[in-house]
């Protein structure tokens, strides 16, 4: 009897997730992927990231901190990962890196022009951490300074992020 008092009273104060109709991981329309564009002189550069990755380290401040990564692409750092699914502007979550995957030109965050956007996730669990991933939509656009040719001509341009990837826990 005292078991099942102490369970009706873990479920009624939500320390578990009893009877909970949330639904872990990434839906299937994830799979569209994440469209990043920059412009370029000869037309838009563009490309598709199809996942990316979390984890928890120290490129984030707080306590509830989210890496979550495109390796060689873009890095966002959201200091309090169950913020979330209500979604995050940028300015609150951040963007660490950004690059050109193809490595035509170098690129470099524009540190006078702050990106802008907001970042929302659907079916996290565990502030990110649980193995079935999450969906996250992206609506962003980062400043960059790219640096193209042998001459290295310069150029401010902004880069779009839009779109909804998949992201599974490192």
């Amino acid at each position: 009897m005292r078991s099942l008092v102490w369970a009706g009273l873990v479920c009624a104060t939500g320390l578990s997730g009893c009877g909970s109709s949330k639904t872990c991981g990434a839906s299937p329309a994830a799979q569209e992927g994440l469209g990043v564009g920059v412009p370029e002189e000869s037309g838009p550069q563009e490309w598709t990231v199809n996942s990316m990755t979390a984890h928890r380290n120290d490129q984030c401040a707080g306590s509830d901190n989210l890496t979550i990564d495109a390796p060689g692409i873009v890095t966002f750092c959201v200091p309090d990962a169950g913020k979330l699914e209500a979604g995050v502007d940028l300015g609150t979550a951040t963007v660490l890196a950004f690059n050109d995957p193809f490595k035509i030109c170098s690129m470099t965050l524009d540190p006078a022009r702050p990106p802008t956007g907001r970042l929302t996730a659907s079916g996290l669990c565990d502030d990110g951490t649980d193995p079935a991933g999450f969906a996250l939509v992206v609506e962003a656009n980062v400043p960059v300074i790219r640096k193209c040719g042998a001459g290295q001509r310069t150029a401010y341009v902004a880069a779009t992020l839009s779109g909804i990837v998949v992201v599974k826990p490192l």
